[in-house]
């Protein structure tokens, strides 16, 4: 009994042109989204198969097929029905603003600002009308690897 299946491959960042950009969605047209940021290349694929396996074959085949591109970084596969209910039911996302993370960060909240505006911070997730918002899982990882400098930095460079 064939099954349809839900398949959220990740791949790595890649430039790709408009024209290659069309091209696969065209090829993917009807059963495929295809968004590209500056951390992944996201293409969610709908496929009907008997098991989960055998969707995760169909849905790198079709893409393969489309595009030539590396191989796929992360891979999930979910029926359609649950992926549905996922997106119904979305779990809680712990949302920090720049005083979030000023207080999580144990800083001020003008070198909070300061910070997200440099290349080694994690992009926002998004923004609204009161700021731009971070994931608290981005902040922790960042926090884990960020080289603490005391005292207020040179102003010579």
């Amino acid at each position: 009994m064939s099954t349809e299946w839900r398949c959220q491959l990740d791949y790595p960042p890649t430039d790709l042109d408009n024209n290659t950009l069309a091209s696969i969605t065209e090829q993917l047209t009807g059963f495929a989204i295809l968004t590209a940021t500056p951390t992944a290349t996201h293409i969610d694929i709908t496929v009907k198969a008997d098991t989960a396996a055998g969707a995760t074959a169909h849905a790198v085949a079709a893409i393969e097929a489309a595009w030539h591109g590396p191989e796929p970084i992360a891979i999930r596969v979910t029926t359609a029905e649950a992926a549905e209910r996922e997106a119904a039911n979305p779990a809680p996302i712990d949302l920090l603003g720049i005083t979030d993370i000023a207080n999580r960060l144990g800083i001020t909240r003008q070198r909070a600002d300061e910070l997200t505006r440099t290349a080694a911070f994690p992009d926002a997730l998004g923004a609204t009308s009161s700021g731009r918002d971070w994931t608290a899982e981005s902040i922790d990882r960042f926090e884990a690897h960020w080289e603490r400098k005391p005292g207020r930095p040179s102003k010579r460079q």
